[in-house]
């Protein structure tokens, strides 16, 4: 007698196969014809949700295990196949059904990774941009707040003044005041009067540094009545200038800012 359902070779007693675990068929009576059988496999394991037989665990306490291999012993015997502990009986090392061993093994499929669309891309290169650009903005904004305007204005002069460029450092100054200390002394004296330190003109330089500044609010208004400009800052900044023959020298300079650009009202 053969397997149904695996084609193994079975025993004409057996009522299961001890391989795949599938009923042996048995013809039904003559005098229950037509009515339905009752089939003890049923009545002791359930199905389960993919098609294969599973023991029913309500009712393995007593009974034989369709599931002992061939030889195996009964339960409570302590047989060789029963783990020394009686009604424990393993499963057949054939064609599993549940993949333990040679059967197929039925594994959860892995699940694909997720793929970003190029929109998302896109968006996502777009922030990491505008926050490397927002940064930098930031960046340059801190260090423009920690030097004051004025610093470019005094780095021009004391470059012009090293080149002994007087016309250079005439530029520097606010035109109306200038004008008015021409008018005043004359054209060859107007740089004499307006910036006293002429006399080190040429020079070489080597650098200097803002020793002090003075917010001189209460001479603005003075300041732009007398020269009818519209200056909205007017201060007062002490720099000791350093020059590569040893020359030392403490100056003064009083700036405005016109327009958002610094000038030169005197040097002193």
């Amino acid at each position: 007698m053969f397997c149904v359902n695996c084609g193994k070779q079975l025993e004409e007693s057996a009522r299961f196969c001890p391989y795949c675990g599938t009923a042996v068929s048995t013809a039904p009576n003559a005098g229950d014809a037509g009515a339905p059988q009752q089939n003890e496999f049923h009545s002791d394991y359930q199905t389960g949700g993919t098609g294969a037989w599973e023991p029913d665990a309500s009712k393995r306490s007593g009974g034989f295990d369709p599931w002992s291999v061939k030889g195996a012993s009964q339960p409570g015997t302590g047989g060789a196949n029963s783990g020394g502990v009686g009604g424990v009986n393993q499963k057949p090392c054939g064609d599993d059904p549940w993949g333990r061993s040679n059967g197929p093994v039925y594994a959860a499929s892995a699940k694909a990774k997720k793929k970003r669309s190029p929109a998302k891309i896109v968006l996502i290169i777009i922030a990491i941009v505008l926050g490397v650009g927002i940064a930098g903005f930031a960046l340059l904004v801190f260090i423009g707040a920690r030097i004051p305007d004025y610093e470019l204005l005094l780095d021009d002069y004391f470059s012009y003044a090293e080149n002994d460029d007087v016309q250079g450092i005439q530029s520097l100054f606010v035109p109306e005041v200038y004008e008015s200390c021409v008018e005043y002394a004359g054209e060859e004296n107007a740089m004499d009067i307006l910036d006293s330190w002429t006399k080190y003109y040429g020079l070489a330089f080597n650098y200097y540094e803002v020793a002090d500044e003075t917010d001189r609010t209460d001479q603005l208004d003075d300041f732009n009545e007398a020269f009818g400009v519209s200056a909205t800052d007017y201060r007062n900044v002490t720099v000791n200038a350093y020059y590569e023959n040893g020359v030392y020298n403490c100056l003064d300079f009083d700036l405005v800012e016109i327009d958002d650009s610094w000038y030169l009202v005197r040097t002193w």
